[in-house]
């Protein structure tokens, strides 16, 4: 039964790190303005749901196959490997977005959210196709398959637009 529990809840703990955390930081340090404010939000949003959120996909697949597989709904096969391996590399990726900010954090979270738009898609098939309903196929990791790039590609959208409206008054 905690298996249940734990594929409902987990995949909504990273991005709700990444909200308190943003909350806090820009409450305790203030940032002087609304871009630094973003900038705050971003990279907590890159360190923790997209980096922690991706590094815990990867570990489970890694070293708990069978529990996981059967989360979703599924026999064990090479494609928990694939899965691992995939979130590992975005996990890298999120956690390299913390410092950088140039049009990689675009690209890298258009990549991230083609990949997690087409596990979604996966897991829609299967609840619909194969009445899946195990909680790791359609509980909230719907939400956060899809919500996590999205809020990414937000956050990065407004920054760009921030520091266009600043370069323009420059």
């Amino acid at each position: 039964m905690s298996y249940v529990i734990e594929a409902n809840v987990m995949p909504m703990v990273f991005p709700t790190v990444a909200v308190i955390g943003a909350l806090v930081s820009t409450t305790v340090r203030r940032p002087a303005n609304a871009a630094e404010r973003l900038e705050t939000w971003l990279r907590w949003w890159f360190g923790a749901a997209v980096g922690f959120g991706a590094l815990w996909i990867a570990v489970a697949f890694f070293f708990a196959t069978d529990t996981f597989a059967a989360v979703i709904g599924y026999q064990t096969s090479g494609f928990q490997w694939e899965v691992a391996t995939a979130n590992l590399g975005f996990a890298v990726v999120g956690f390299w977005c913390v410092r950088v900010k140039d049009h990689a954090r675009e690209v890298s979270m258009v990549a991230y959210l083609i990949f997690l738009v087409g596990a979604a898609i996966e897991h829609v098939y299967n609840f619909v196709v194969n009445n899946d309903i195990q909680p790791g196929n359609v509980g909230t990791i719907l939400l956060a398959d899809v919500g996590v790039p999205v809020v990414a590609l937000i956050l990065i959208l407004a920054s760009r637009r921030l520091d266009k409206k600043a370069s323009a008054l420059r």
